[in-house]
């Protein structure tokens, strides 16, 4: 959020908890001149700061980025072509093993089905067995 008071007036008589800046954005409305009231210009890290700054060289690298050098990001157009190929390649490769685990999984689910087929079938011929007997039994009886 902006600071409305710094936004319109160019000053900012608030202060956060405990006496710290005002925590809102101080954004320069037209005039150039106006300046971010809480802006680190006179602390100590600010001047640290500074003074470290300048002495870095503009082409510095670290020990590690020497050690671990970027890879170059300039790729070549045949280069180019064999990464698209190995893409494509393996995209192929991922499809045909979904292809072939989905057939896995039908083969499985349809010999899990066959199974209860046939144990469904043996627990109907069992009991067409027993209605026989039973019928058998209940006609020697009456005979």
């Amino acid at each position: 959020p902006v600071c409305i008071e710094f936004y319109t007036s160019g000053r900012c008589p608030r202060r956060g908890p405990h006496g710290q800046a005002c925590m809102y954005r101080h954004v320069l409305k037209d005039d150039p001149n106006k300046v971010d009231q809480n802006a680190p210009t006179g602390t100590a890290a600010a001047k640290v700061a500074d003074r470290v700054k300048p002495r870095i060289p503009a082409d510095w690298v670290s020990k590690s980025s020497r050690r671990h050098p970027l890879v170059d990001t300039k790729v070549d157009g045949d280069k180019l072509a064999s990464i698209a190929e190995r893409v494509a390649e393996r995209i192929s490769s991922m499809q045909a093993q979904r292809e072939v685990r989905r057939k896995a999984e039908n083969a499985a689910e349809e010999a899990v089905a066959a199974a209860k087929i046939e144990q469904a079938q043996a627990a109907l011929d069992a009991a067409d067995a027993a209605e026989a007997e039973a019928q058998a039994e209940v006609r020697l009886c009456f005979f």
